[in-house]
């Protein structure tokens, strides 16, 4: 069987797709560990959103029961009974 070679150019337009085609793997990789990075982010400050609803809601309870039922001018600490 005699052998055939391809073109130097058609050789060269599957290198090209090759280098391109690492390049994609590559760019994927980058996008999947910022995705991955954003998570955990998003975890972390889903947590912290959390002890802040307690936290918020302890004190809120707190004053309630030492002051009743109101409102509290934040600014000036004024507290006026509902």
């Amino acid at each position: 069987m005699e052998k055939q070679f391809i073109t130097e150019e058609e050789k060269a337009s599957f290198a090209n797709l090759r280098e391109s085609e690492e390049q994609i793997i590559i760019g994927l990789g980058q996008v999947e560990y910022q995705i991955q990075s954003l998570q955990l982010e998003k975890e972390n400050l889903i947590t912290q959103l959390s002890e802040f609803n307690k936290t918020q809601a302890a004190l809120g309870q707190s004053l309630t029961e030492k002051y009743g039922d109101g409102n509290i001018n934040i600014e000036t600490g004024e507290f006026t009974k509902a």
